[in-house]
């Protein structure tokens, strides 16, 4: 068996090959930490929805339960009670479209990066 000398590119990585492999490995670590972040941004989004849309049907129970009859507006925003700490609001607004029918509808106003946001529940409720 015949062996051949080592050379200098046998025995070590070259500048260039390091550089590469780092800038590769830069690459993937940014893209996970975007994806974890806007991950992370996301999750707090459907968070907010999720304790909006349960606002609503508070409201919504709530004035059903009441047996609401028609005609009732809340245009000003109205503050949660007991909700510390939530920028959560909310507007009531009912139609009534026939004699049968009225239509209720529950706004839910909160805040998402600096954002207004709405989020809207309706339904109809046969009067009487």
């Amino acid at each position: 068996m015949i062996m051949r000398p080592f050379s200098r590119h046998d025995r070590a990585f070259t500048l260039i090959e390091v550089l590469v492999a780092a800038a590769i490995l830069v690459l993937v670590a940014a893209t996970a930490v975007n994806l974890m972040v806007s991950g992370k941004m996301a999750a707090k989004a459907a968070w907010e929805d999720t304790v909006a849309v349960n606002a609503a049907q508070a409201v919504m129970e709530e004035l059903l339960a009441r047996r609401l009859a028609g005609g009732e507006r809340q245009d000003q925003p109205q503050p949660f009670p007991g909700a510390s700490g939530y920028t959560y609001t909310y507007s009531v607004d009912t139609y009534q479209p026939d004699d049968r029918l009225v239509q209720v509808r529950v706004i839910i106003h909160f805040q998402h990066q600096g954002r207004e946001r709405q989020l809207e529940l309706v339904t109809l409720k046969r009067r009487g």
